[in-house]
């Protein structure tokens, strides 16, 4: 078995964000990918794929992963729409995007 070196393990962190109005979101720089969960009541379009909501305090909403490959990054923006309508909701996704670090980042 060949031994692992400390120098070829590729470094990432995550970033989470909550999200709740209607928008175009830059990604992190070096996003190698993200995952998209419903926390609502209302339904949601994430780059135009619908996310229904789940039962709040009993269960999540839809869910969803966006991944690349080893090495590739995601370049462009993801696109919120909540369909909100009219009385008391609660619009909201979870976005967490996994990044690459850097060994000079990880230094700061």
């Amino acid at each position: 078995m060949s031994k692992i070196k400390k120098d070829d393990l590729q470094r990432f962190n995550y970033i989470v964000q909550i999200i709740q109005k209607s928008d175009w979101y830059n990604v992190e720089l070096f996003c190698n990918g993200w995952t998209v969960t419903n926390i609502g009541d209302v339904v949601v379009k994430v780059n135009d794929q619908i996310f229904y909501p789940g039962v709040i305090g009993v269960s999540l909403g839809d869910s969803r992963s966006y991944g690349g490959n080893e090495g590739e990054i995601y370049k462009g923006v993801i696109k919120v729409a909540f369909q909100v309508p009219p009385g008391g909701v609660n619009p909201q996704i979870e976005l967490v995007q996994k990044v690459y670090i850097f060994k000079d980042e990880e230094e700061e």
